[in-house]
């Protein structure tokens, strides 16, 4: 089911039990990141959506193969591509924001994104820049397909 709102605009229609299960995700996802990855800065859907209509946001799928193959975020690569092929995108100034996601966007996103911050002198990475533009999304690929925004199944 969908609403439409004053701009005829399409949202999902959620029912109170879903609204109280995405609380409820997002209270401990943002609960597990600040007890294991304090450091990593967490970025909202409502933030991304702004973000997204300001700047160019690159995702990163921290996901295993087998949950991306059923489908992800549009343009996402896979945490283990970034560096190859896209190895300059911290100093790239069209990229506003590199924002990690897994599903809920607590373990694997924050582990990838911690593991980042702490090997960015070796690996020669801008550890200013990646500070500002490095996130980890908030809720993750759930809140992603709760809100209702696109997703894509790779290769298709």
């Amino acid at each position: 089911l969908f609403l439409t709102d004053e701009n005829q605009s399409f949202r999902p229609f959620l029912d109170c039990e879903s609204e109280r299960r995405l609380r409820d995700l997002l209270a401990r996802s943002a609960q597990g990141r600040l007890q294991w990855f304090p450091a990593v800065a967490p970025i909202s859907t409502a933030e991304l959506q702004c973000a997204m209509q300001e700047t160019s946001v690159l995702f990163v799928d921290c996901r295993t193969a087998k949950e991306r193959d059923v489908s992800t975020i549009p343009g996402s690569l896979r945490a283990g591509d970034l560096l190859t092929e896209r190895a300059g995108v911290f100093e790239d100034p069209a990229v506003g924001y590199v924002v990690a996601f897994s599903t809920a966007g607590v373990k694997r996103s924050g582990q990838w994104c911690a593991h980042l911050m702490d090997t960015a002198s070796v690996r020669g990475l801008p550890a200013d820049t990646l500070r500002y533009k490095l996130r980890v999304y908030e809720g993750g690929f759930a809140a992603w397909c709760h809100a209702g925004l696109e997703i894509v199944e790779p290769g298709t």
